[in-house]
């Protein structure tokens, strides 16, 4: 929300923790830092909350908070080997925004990639003006990558130069979509690889799994967003006047709420049409933001549990297939495990996962299924 001021003094925009957004946002080079918090994260890590600039869909210049840990101590030489790290889905409005609690999820998980620096991005949207273009690819990119230069230039932590993208769920669509446009957006970065869990793909078959399912409301959401980040789409090109007058709990509930509000509805009460992909330029807009159409020239894991509730692991296996066949698709690699569900996945990959980032950082040939 905006804070009223004094006549003559600038205005802010209050974003989480103590971080402040200028209004109107001074000029600044993709990466740079606004604002920083020190957090008090006790004697194992150092932690920060940060505020730096980035570049929305449209190119213009906005502000993305987020914040960065590492573990106390020396680094080694090199500085420690740094993991930019994307969230999964925690809704649209600004209190979802993850940084909020940057200190809860370094006390609780802050041992998960023990070794590594981390900077997690809220991306773009959360904690900071504008609605959340909930999985748009180019956004969640362009966040990603801006924050792995803001932290590149963060006084206090020393990371490496090499970094490594790793997200699950909506942040494991987002891990991808970085390692699809990083050479065009950010080429002086170097990427070593890309860790996608049970990411978000195969978009007309999420639709018919989600309609009318206990995760209906992710349509919503990421309908909203593309509404709001493409010009030439409107809600109510595809939304009823009933689904389209709910879509406000978006903008001050998180994730959970949004599901009470979008579940119970009916098919019929929420769409218009039978689906979206079937309306231009919807079509054109979904296929662009789903993570099957272009190659990711990085090293790449997916990691999916088998009795995923929420994506199908299906969905990966047909995603493996369609970018080992991408001309400059990089070494590819799917993992999935038996009886895991779209939560429990996260604690049965931790040792794949450790080791093949490990594996990267230390220069070693990445795995690959792929053919050829």
């Amino acid at each position: 929300m905006e804070e009223e001021t004094p006549a003559g003094e600038a205005d802010f925009y209050d974003a989480p923790g103590g971080l402040e957004v200028p209004l109107p946002l001074p000029p600044g080079e993709p990466g740079e830092i606004i604002d920083i918090e020190e957090l008090d994260v006790g004697e194992d890590f150092l932690g920060y909350r940060i505020l730096y600039h980035s570049r929305s869909i449209r190119g213009d210049d906005i502000a993305v908070s987020g914040f960065v840990m590492a573990p106390a101590g020396d680094p080694p030489e090199g500085g420690w080997p740094l993991v930019a790290y994307a969230h999964g889905t925690t809704g649209t409005a600004d209190i979802c925004a993850p940084s909020h609690d940057a200190e809860g999820f370094i006390a609780t998980r802050g041992g998960y990639l023990e070794g590594y620096a981390i900077v997690a991005t809220d991306y773009e949207g959360l904690g900071t003006p504008g609605l959340h273009p909930y999985i748009v690819g180019g956004s969640e990119a362009r966040s990603m990558l801006d924050s792995v230069r803001a932290v590149q230039h963060l006084g206090g932590v020393t990371v490496s130069e090499e970094f490594v993208v790793w997200g699950h769920s909506q942040g494991g669509h987002a891990a991808l979509h970085t390692g699809r446009h990083w050479r065009e957006y950010a080429p002086e970065l170097q990427l070593l690889g890309v860790a996608a869990g049970a990411p978000p793909s195969q978009f007309a078959l999420l639709y018919d799994v989600l309609l009318g399912g206990p995760y209906q409301g992710y349509l919503a959401m990421a309908s909203a967003a593309f509404a709001e980040a493409y010009d030439e789409i409107e809600l109510g090109q595809v939304y009823t006047d009933e689904a389209i007058a709910l879509m406000e709990v978006l903008e001050t509930g998180c994730t959970q709420d949004v599901f009470d509000v979008f579940n119970p509805l009916s098919a019929e009460e929420m769409l218009k049409v039978k689906s979206p992909l079937g309306v231009s330029p919807w079509d054109r807009v979904i296929i662009e933001n789903d993570v099957n159409g272009a190659p990711v020239p990085a090293p790449l894991l997916i990691l999916h549990g088998s009795d995923d509730e929420q994506i199908p692991a299906v969905s990966s296996l047909f995603l493996l297939g369609q970018l080992c066949v991408q001309p400059g698709q990089g070494p590819t690699v799917r993992i999935e495990y038996p009886g895991h569900n779209h939560s429990s996945v996260i604690a049965a990959q931790r040792d794949d996962l450790l080791d093949w980032i490990g594996g990267r950082f230390a220069g070693e040939p990445a795995p690959s299924t792929c053919a050829g």
